[in-house]
């Protein structure tokens, strides 16, 4: 009893640190923060927060809900959600999210969102998602220990019953029942499977990765091919206005830009943001819109003043204008049925991001594939793929990505993007990835989620992920060796050579069992990537 004592006391703590991560991020749940009122401040619980609420973040404080700051500057520490050790400088007007900690200033912020609508909460979810759910490889461990433990009790009834028949030692029978039922180890195979995943999905974590269920933490270290959004996922999101023209005299550049920043305050797509920031940073005030639609892969398009305008690529307009600069470029326009009228356009520039290069070359080395899907006009999308070296499909509204996933389904697949466009696509995909910037939609389709939007990481989870399959493959390959080696001797098969066993040694041997399976899954917490 002490050894099998001693062998679930550190069974059980080994459980217990894998879901450290997990106790961490619950803890903030049951805080509380300060909101600002015309009536003074008062203290509410994070389920009484509303969108436009002014709350008071004190130092040491976590940020309860996603928001701008309103008030002040702020230091955050934003390593449990993107894994960042360094710290970043907030001013007036930046975006806020949950779960970042305050290190040193008392600021106030203006919420966008209710705390369960929050970037925390959504990390909350899927942690707590991926270490309840089940790996396709747990199911052979379910399986066998489905028909386990009754054929062992079987077997061990026949053991004694046997040994009573040819020696009539009642003794010796009932130790030989004994032994087996105590050297098998149905524990070593409960194990085996879990912890490891815990692990994984705790180191994870730590580096801003947040699988969304087991199967794609075991299904991404299998993947033979990716594809990828080229705004946003392969290129920097912060996109550079290098021209702006008008082609209408009624419309001078100012007058275009600000009808299009009116229209974009609405999207939340890449370049709207950018427009939004440049509009910002000029001090031009937005327009009223009404009627406002948007149509996926194409533009959008809204009532201003009572004029029909749309924006977008040239596919949004009929006829379409011709597209000959190097860039992303977008249309205003004047909607009129059949025969849209053109009054000029913006001219953006885009970059690769730092480590996009580095990144496609490392799954090279993995035998990897990597296609670029991109929505833009082939001379921009062909100038990145031959940078990166990778192929490419230009011009792709969201059915031709889908399409084009499609037509690798006896592979596995993996979707990186961002974007509401890209959400056909992720769904379709054996696995799909969402940068953490990206829009919310794409993020609630995918089974991995990247919040500090570094392609390195995607690196990481896909390393990660090999290992952890390896690591549990090597567990069950001890814990099945150690029974079919075992419950044998336990029957006293060896016994005509002197080998025979006593309860003791079968609780020992039965301990040993379930500590090298422990033991061999705490390894991947040296992991590194």
């Amino acid at each position: 009893i002490l050894f099998i004592l001693i062998g679930k006391t550190i069974e059980e703590r080994a459980k217990k640190n894998t879901q450290n991560a997990l106790k961490t991020l619950a803890s903030l749940k049951e805080d509380s923060t300060i909101k600002v009122t015309p009536q003074g401040e008062e203290k509410i619980s994070l389920a009484q927060i509303q969108v436009g609420d002014v709350l008071k973040i004190s130092p040491q404080e976590n940020i309860p809900a996603d928001g701008i700051l309103l008030e002040g500057y702020a230091n955050l520490d934003l390593s449990s959600l993107s894994g960042e050790s360094i710290p970043m400088s907030k001013k007036k007007g930046d975006e806020l999210y949950s779960g970042a900690l305050n290190l040193n200033t008392t600021f106030l912020m203006e919420t966008t969102k209710t705390a369960e609508d929050s970037t925390y909460w959504q990390i909350l979810n899927l942690v707590q998602n991926a270490i309840i759910s089940k790996a396709p490889i747990a199911k052979i461990a379910d399986k066998i220990a489905q028909y386990f433990v009754p054929s062992v009790i079987v077997l061990a009834i026949y053991a004694g019953l046997m040994w009573l028949f040819f020696t009539h030692d009642l003794r010796l029978a009932l130790q030989t029942f004994c032994n087996v039922l105590l050297i098998s180890c149905p524990c070593a195979l409960g194990l085996a499977t879990p912890l490891a995943l815990n692990i994984a999905t705790k180191l994870a974590s730590l580096k801003g990765v947040f699988f969304k269920d087991a199967q794609a933490l075991e299904y991404i270290g299998k993947t033979n091919t990716i594809f990828f959004d080229k705004t946003g996922t392969l290129t920097q999101r912060e996109l550079k206005i290098s021209k702006i023209q008008s082609f209408d005299l009624n419309y001078d550049k100012d007058k275009l830009f600000q009808i299009c920043a009116s229209l974009e305050c609405k999207s939340q797509h890449i370049i709207a943001q950018s427009i939004l920031d440049e509009a910002k940073n000029k001090n031009i005030s937005l327009l009223e819109v009404s009627n406002f639609e948007i149509k996926e892969g194409f533009g959008l398009k809204g009532e201003i003043d009572k004029v029909t305008y749309k924006i977008g690529n040239a596919k949004n307009f009929n006829p379409s204008p011709n597209s000959n600069d190097l860039g992303i470029e977008i249309f205003i326009g004047i909607y009129e049925e059949g025969n849209d009228k053109i009054l000029g356009s913006i001219l953006l520039q885009e970059k690769l991001k730092n480590e996009a290069k580095q990144s496609i070359q490392w799954l090279k080395k993995q035998n990897i594939e990597s296609i670029l899907l991109s929505g833009d006009k082939k001379q921009n999308v062909e100038c990145v793929a031959k940078e990166l070296g990778i192929a490419f499909v230009s011009d792709a509204l969201p059915q031709d990505k889908l399409q084009a996933i499609k037509n690798h389904k006896d592979e596995i697949t993996m979707m990186v993007g961002d974007g509401i466009n890209d959400m056909l696509a992720l769904s379709y995909a054996t696995i799909s990835v969402s940068m953490g910037e990206g829009n919310k939609g794409a993020i609630a389709t995918s089974n991995l989620v990247i919040f500090n939007n570094n392609l390195e990481s995607l690196n990481y989870a896909i390393s990660l992920s090999k290992a952890t399959l390896r690591n549990i493959k090597q567990n069950l390959f001890w814990a099945f060796g150690y029974n079919v080696c075992m419950i044998p001797i336990a029957c006293g098969v060896l016994s005509g050579l002197g080998i025979t066993l006593n309860p003791m040694l079968a609780s020992i041997a039965m301990t040993l069992s379930s500590l090298s399976v422990v033991f061999n899954a705490q390894r991947l917490k040296n992991f590194k990537g």
